[in-house]
């Protein structure tokens, strides 16, 4: 759709995306912006896979080998893909269902995302993407929940 397009464009002109070598991504869920680059070689790009203490994440050069696993999420398939080091994520994608300016973010209530941001991830840029009926005033925020450095919307 067009706020899709508008968010890959503002994505793509970013200094962090254009040097970024290793790129988490997320597979989107219907209520959640396509950011999927259509040209998978101009970086390495990496998809997570749900584990029950947060996300592992491997490398995909196609998001035709993704499976639909839990929670109807599309992850890599363990078997064809290789785990990416985290230390080597120097970009990340954050999905979420509301998001505010100061990069506060509502994931959905597990805190895979936050687990991992704050821990294995901490030193990647983040970048959380939403559709902009997605932005509101200030998020609740409690200890544990780890802001994103930029939100793009549209």
């Amino acid at each position: 759709n067009t706020a899709s397009e508008q968010i890959r464009k503002e994505l793509s002109a970013l200094p962090q995306w254009r040097t970024a070598k290793v790129i988490a991504l997320f597979h989107p869920l219907p209520t959640e912006p396509d950011c999927l680059p259509s040209d998978f070689s101009s970086a390495t790009y990496c998809f997570p896979q749900v584990l029950e203490n947060g996300l592992r994440f491997h490398s995909v050069d196609s998001v035709e080998f993704l499976v639909v696993g839990k929670w109807g999420i599309h992850s890599p398939n363990e078997a064809l893909h290789p785990v990416i080091d985290p230390a080597n994520i120097s970009l990340v994608l954050v999905p979420g269902l509301a998001f505010d300016e100061s990069g506060g973010r509502m994931g959905r209530g597990k805190a895979f995302y936050d687990h991992t941001l704050g821990t294995i991830l901490k030193n990647a840029y983040k970048i959380g993407v939403c559709f902009a009926c997605q932005m509101v005033d200030q998020v609740p925020a409690e200890p544990h929940d780890i802001k994103v450095d930029r939100v793009i919307y549209a």
